[in-house]
Formats: C-alpha cells, structure tokens, sequence
C-alpha cells in the first residue's frame, strides 16, 4: 500500500523485479498502468478508464459515439450544403466551411477513441501502457488540439470581423476580400498545427504530452501538475480563454448595436429571431469552454475534482461544440433553410409536382447573415435599408 506516495516520473522498470507481487495501492490511477503484470491494483479508475475498460461507463461509450456521428453528419451537411447551395458572399461561405472541416476533426478524434474502446474491451489493464505511450496515441491527441484550437480561433476571427463591420462607422472599415481571408485562414490552421506538434516533439524523452490519460487530450485536471502542465495551461488559460471572453464581449456589442438599429427603423420590435440565434452562439461557446477553464484552475488552486466530472467533461462538454457549430452557422440561418426549400422540390419532381408551380414568398432579411456580417458595402445602416424594402 503505497497510497501516500508521489512517484514522479514513474517507470515499468520500477517494478519488473517485483515477480510476485499480487496486488498494489496506489494515490493514483494512472500508475496501475506501470504495473500491468500486477492482477490486483487500486485505484480502479480515473473517471474515464478502468483496469478494464477505455470508456468505463456504458454512458460515456453511448455519449461518444452519439457525438461522433452527430458532428461528422452535421459539418458533411454543412460541407455538401454550402458546396451544392452557391452563396453570393463567398468570403463568408469559405470560412464556415474551414470551420465545419475543424470539427470534422474532432469526430475523426470521437470515432479513434471509439474504435480503441471497442478494440480493449475488457483486457484494457495489460494494453493501457502499449496504448498511451504509442504514436497512435500522440497523433490522435494531435487531431484533437488541432480540430479545438482551430474552432476556437475561427470562431474568434469571424466574430470580431463581424463586430467591426456592424459597429465601425461606415468607410472606417472595409468587409474581407477573398485574398485577406485566405491568408487569415492560413495562418489560424498553421497556428493550430503548431500548437498541436510542438508538445509532442518537446515532451518526447519523458512521458508522452498526449499520453496522461486513456483520452490521450491533455486536459491536466485530474493531476493538475504532470508534465507539460505549462504548455496546457497557456493553452487553455491563454489562448482558449482569451478567445472567448472576446467572442462574449464582441457578440454583445453587436447585438446592441443591431437593437439600437432596429428600434431606429420601422421593422417589428418584435421580431426576436436575431437576438435568440445571438444568445444561443454565446451560450453554446460559455458552455463548452467556460467549466473546462474554471474547473481547471479550480484543480491548479488545489480543488478536489470528481472523478465523474472528470470523466463528463472529456466525453461530452468538451466535443459538443464541434456537434453543435452547423446548427448555428448553418442550418438555423433562413438563406439556408430557403436554399433547401427551393432545392427539395427540384429533387423530387419525378414523384410529385404540386411544388412546381408554387409562387416563391420573399423573406426578411436575417441580420447575422451574410448581407449583414460581409454584407455590400459593409454599413449595416445601407443593410437596413435592404431589410425594409425585403419586408
């Protein structure tokens, strides 16, 4: 029992000599996978993996694999949608899509884990070691930092342009062209990649950065100070929850901007449709990002975390936003939803024609679309006007 031990930079080696050691305590799980002759060992988990299983819960397999699908068929949607539905603004449509391939990723990452899971069913306890110490490990993580980081400086990005093109008076400052946004995109997918590389050329004599746990994403909660807690919190803290205070304040703005616009011009004050998207954009980004930060340095401060929030905050909070991004950016915003009314008929002609004929009804502009964030000319005051004639 060596329960009130800290092993630091622990090592199967330590304990290959100990032939006849039957069973071991330890202060944490993740040294069970150092001794994986040993038939008996405690802790049993960590609140993701146990002795026997990658995902140890029946909850957290079914959440994972739920998740997988939804975001992989949701940003495909996305994918085919914006390619099959040619958008006028093109700036626009070009970085929806690099965020649906962001979070594309991060069902790539859902269905490897997925996939180990079912692959150590039951005989995780004598793998775990192979597993967390492999490539595929490493590059797993690796895909999973990139698809985060990705999304969460895209996110960044549009919302601040978005910001300047609603708020800045107009002549004060000029809508994206094609060349700045590529250059911009290239540079926030170099960015995420060097992110994701850089921990696991650096940490590569030790211990694995990307092999702390079963997950293989360094989220250094449930041991706050293993090595390469310093690239994670700059990570986290710096990057992560810098991007969304911004993404908060920046969304704000705009949605006070726009409320003071409208009740300047003869639309329905009653018309909610802009502020309910707005507030449901901010709330998905608090969701997701806010209790990972806060838990987090609640465990740099000392703080006791649960295994079980543990385990919830790896499965579910943290890939749910890469699930829920296209319902936002894409499939709520009425040029979408009438781009598939207008498509649908045309593909089912053959067994019904009542559609044909129908008379095409006009629509009021939605202000977080595309005519208002990289709208003509950049002056929402100009987009009002477009509004009003459309209504």
């Amino acid at each position: 029992n060596i329960e009130e031990v800290e092993i630091k930079n622990i090592e199967t080696s330590m304990f290959s000599s100990l032939e006849n050691l039957e069973s071991i305590s330890f202060k944490k799980y993740s040294y069970c996978l150092y001794v994986s002759s040993v038939s008996k060992c405690r802790p049993l988990a960590d609140g993701i993996s146990s002795n026997n299983q990658l995902l140890y819960k029946p909850i957290f397999r079914y959440t994972n694999w739920v998740i997988c699908f939804a975001t992989c068929a949701g940003n495909i949607m996305v994918l085919f949608g914006r390619y099959i539905f040619q958008d006028e603004n093109r700036v626009l449509s070009l970085i929806i899509k690099n965020l649906a391939v962001s979070d594309f990723l991060m069902s790539i990452y859902l269905l490897l884990i997925g996939i180990q899971d079912m692959r150590y069913r039951n005989i995780y306890y004598t793998e775990a070691q192979d597993w967390i110490s492999s490539w595929g490990c490493t590059i797993t993580g690796m895909i999973a930092m990139v698809s985060s980081e990705v999304s969460v400086l895209l996110l960044m990005f549009m919302s601040v342009d978005r910001f300047l093109v609603i708020v800045v008076p107009y002549g004060r400052y000029s809508p994206l062209t094609m060349r700045e946004a590529i250059f911009a995109l290239i540079f926030i997918w170099s960015l995420g990649f060097i992110l994701a590389i850089f921990p696991a050329f650096s940490y590569l004599s030790t211990t694995r950065f990307y092999g702390v746990n079963g997950l293989c994403f360094p989220l250094h909660i449930d041991d706050p100070y293993l090595i390469g807690w310093e690239y994670s919190a700059v990570i986290f803290f710096g990057i992560n929850a810098t991007s969304l205070i911004i993404i908060t304040f920046v969304y704000i703005g705009m949605f006070i901007s726009i409320w003071r616009t409208r009740n300047a011009t003869t639309l329905p004050a009653k018309d909610y449709q802009f502020a309910i998207r707005f507030f449901f954009i901010v709330l998905t980004d608090v969701t997701c990002w806010l209790p990972i930060i806060t838990i987090k340095a609640a465990a740099f401060l000392g703080a006791k975390i649960s295994d079980d929030l543990y385990g919830w905050l790896v499965v579910f909070i943290l890939p749910i936003n890469s699930a829920l991004n296209p319902i936002l950016y894409t499939f709520t915003t009425p040029k979408y939803r009438i781009q598939i009314i207008k498509k649908v008929p045309s593909l089912i002609k053959e067994t019904t024609n009542s559609s044909k004929n129908n008379g095409k009804k006009k629509s009021v502009a939605d202000p977080d679309d595309s005519e208002l964030t990289y709208g003509n000319g950049g002056n929402f005051n100009s987009n009002v006007k477009i509004v009003v004639n459309k209504f």
